[in-house]
């Protein structure tokens, strides 16, 4: 089952970008993932952000190292991030990434994720997150700053988590 939730645009960094936002539980046809993202879930109604030395909040995630299955790459990025252990997690679908001015197609997996704060500090090699914040779900969008795309991304790991 593929059902498309989301498509439009995005600027990032100075390159744009059409994203499209599948639910999904099949990735047997995505031709180049790299990158996992989890919606982290403390409990039903809160969820972990990680604070960026640029002052934006995102969700923890990152780039699939070599010899990394999807699941020790999301892991890893979710302890390193926010500080926070993956007690269970479950694939919710994919961002099908298209840079327009060059055409290339990356695929980037979301997750839902059971965690659990750990006491220890941020530990991010890149020095990118130097914090996280544990946010409610309803809130969790308006920090992030992602608009429809952000809140359709937040609904559905709501609605798969709950299952």
């Amino acid at each position: 089952m593929k059902k498309l939730l989301y498509k439009g645009k995005l600027n990032w960094k100075g390159i744009n970008h059409e994203l499209e936002l599948y639910e999904s539980d099949d990735i047997s046809d995505l031709e180049f993932i790299n990158q996992c993202q989890a919606i982290p879930f403390v409990d039903e109604n809160n969820v972990v952000l990680f604070k960026h030395i640029d002052g934006y909040y995102s969700l923890p995630g990152g780039t699939v190292e070599e010899g990394e299955s999807f699941e020790e790459t999301l892991k890893r990025e979710v302890m390193e991030e926010s500080a926070c252990e993956i007690l269970e997690s479950q694939l919710i679908g994919y961002v099908k990434d298209i840079e327009l001015s060059s055409g290339k197609v990356k695929f980037q997996l979301r997750y839902w994720a059971k965690v659990k704060p750990l006491d220890q500090p941020i530990n991010d090699p890149s020095g990118k997150a130097i914090g996280r914040e544990i946010v409610n779900i309803n809130e969790a969008n308006e920090k992030l700053g992602w608009g429809e795309r952000g809140q359709v991304l937040l609904d559905l790991a709501r609605r798969k988590h709950k299952k």
